[in-house]
């Protein structure tokens, strides 16, 4: 009998052979091969198409340069990684953004160009992007300052103080020219929405000719 005619595709027989009884019994298994080279398999078993296959890989020190033409994968840290012929390596991480990646930061600066500021000028800015707040930094020449941060949903009118979001207090730098803090008891909420409006406000300043505030958050 004939199992494969003359002007059908391109076709791969794949044997199955079992003993039954004395006679050879044979499965023929029709492979149609794409133009790409890539084979579509229907197995024995029944399973058409790719099949997904969960893979646990061991993490190894960056491997040696492979020869040109030629391309190593491997896995670093969660990260899928590949090196080419010239020592490049290149890592892409699949679980996600790094504490890194997910920071963001808004603020303001006031510069009064070598003459001491006076309290009670305020700057705005819009927050494109949804965060918790986390930490905040304060940058002065010299002297103290200390900021209020007023918050407010998107819509047509910029916060005033009372929209502050501090309460028994302000941020200040007493000491020093630079101040990270991760203390955050005097934020009423931590909680920023996209497109929400801040302003920043010089609460006080003392012989301070350029003082900073920049707001810390991860992005939600």
């Amino acid at each position: 009998m004939q199992f494969v005619r003359r002007h059908w595709w391109k076709v791969r027989v794949a044997f199955l052979v079992a003993t039954l009884g004395g006679f050879l019994v044979a499965t023929f298994v029709p492979q149609r091969v794409l133009a790409s080279g890539i084979a579509i398999v229907t197995s024995v078993f029944g399973q058409v198409g790719a099949v997904n296959i969960p893979v646990t890989t061991t993490d190894i020190s960056t491997p040696a340069a492979p020869a040109a033409g030629k391309t190593i994968w491997y896995t670093k840290s969660g990260s899928l990684c590949s090196e080419n012929p010239s020592s490049v390596e290149t890592c892409v991480n699949t679980s996600g953004p790094t504490t890194n990646q997910n920071i963001r930061s808004f603020g303001g600066s006031f510069d009064g160009g070598g003459v001491a500021l006076t309290s009670g000028k305020t700057t705005y800015v819009t927050v494109p992007f949804a965060c918790t707040i986390s930490a905040f930094n304060i940058l002065v020449d010299t002297g103290t300052a200390s900021f209020d941060v007023w918050k407010i949903a998107t819509g047509t009118a910029i916060p005033t103080v009372t929209n502050s979001i501090l309460s028994g207090g302000f941020l200040s730098i007493s000491t020093g020219t630079a101040l990270h803090s991760t203390t955050l008891t005097r934020f009423t909420t931590v909680t920023v929405t996209a497109n929400d409006i801040v302003g920043i406000n010089l609460q006080a300043v003392a012989s301070a000719t350029f003082a900073q505030l920049v707001v810390q958050c991860n992005a939600t």
